[in-house]
């Protein structure tokens, strides 16, 4: 019996009709962080990490279930092996690292410091003791806030960039902490009401892996490394109108 189960297992392969197993992985975002990861006009999803995922999966010949959370729950859900990668604009911190895995990065960016243009306004990081400088909970912004401006009066809430604004330009805070390309878009909106000062810190973009992924991290750092020397990287963040310093 054993023999014929054998030699119909042979006879299926050789036809090729033999079943593959559908590789599939669960990538979390929320989807908020325009131009990488967000929902289009159309309600589609686009962005530089949605491309990059989609061209990664295929390249390995992976299917993409795709998971819309809030920020919060993201590395949580990450940590837990809920899900088997996250990407959401991350940057790699020791502390992360001790709790998740990381690609190589992606996208080298600053934390940026916003305020009110003027010359009765904050002129220097040190202007902001003892003020409201505003961050979003649980990112890397308010990592680098309570690390660099340990004496100003910390104010955490969202990610919502008209709320970030109206709070600026309203006087409700004195200083906002951001990602770079966000700060950009921020600026350029404000029609000469806000300005930039020099950056907190930089940071590399990076995607997350649950701590049992490190098979799935090696196969997205070695399709991201043949983008990179290919010059496919560089050509999507063109696309999408920004380039890594």
């Amino acid at each position: 019996m054993t023999r014929w189960f054998s030699l119909i297992a042979l006879l299926l392969a050789l036809c090729g009709c033999t079943q593959t197993a559908t590789r599939r992985i669960v990538v979390a975002s929320d989807l908020a962080n325009k131009p990488f990861a967000f929902v289009d006009d159309d309600e589609q999803r686009s962005g530089i990490e949605v491309e990059l995922i989609t061209v990664i999966s295929d390249r390995l010949g992976l299917t993409v279930d795709w998971s819309r959370r809030e920020f919060e729950e993201l590395l949580p859900a990450c940590v837990a092996s809920e899900v088997d990668v996250v990407a959401a604009t991350l940057g790699i911190t020791p502390e992360r690292e001790r709790e998740m895995l990381f690609s190589r990065p992606y996208f080298r960016t600053r934390i940026a410091l916003v305020v009110r243009a003027g010359a009765s306004e904050p002129q220097s990081h040190a202007d902001l003791d003892g003020l409201k400088v505003r961050a979003s909970r649980g990112t890397t912004s308010e990592r680098a806030l309570r690390r660099s401006l340990p004496n100003a009066t910390i104010v955490l809430t969202g990610k919502d960039a008209a709320a970030i604004a109206s709070e600026l330009e309203s006087g409700a805070v004195a200083g906002a902490i951001m990602d770079g390309p966000d700060a950009t878009r921020l600026v350029a909106a404000s029609n000469g009401a806000l300005r930039e000062l020099p950056p907190l810190s930089e940071e590399n973009y990076a995607f997350a892996f649950a701590p049992t992924r490190g098979d799935l991290r090696r196969e997205f750092d070695a399709a991201l490394r043949e983008m990179e020397t290919s010059g496919a990287l560089r050509a999507l963040l063109v696309k999408f109108g920004i380039e890594s310093p």
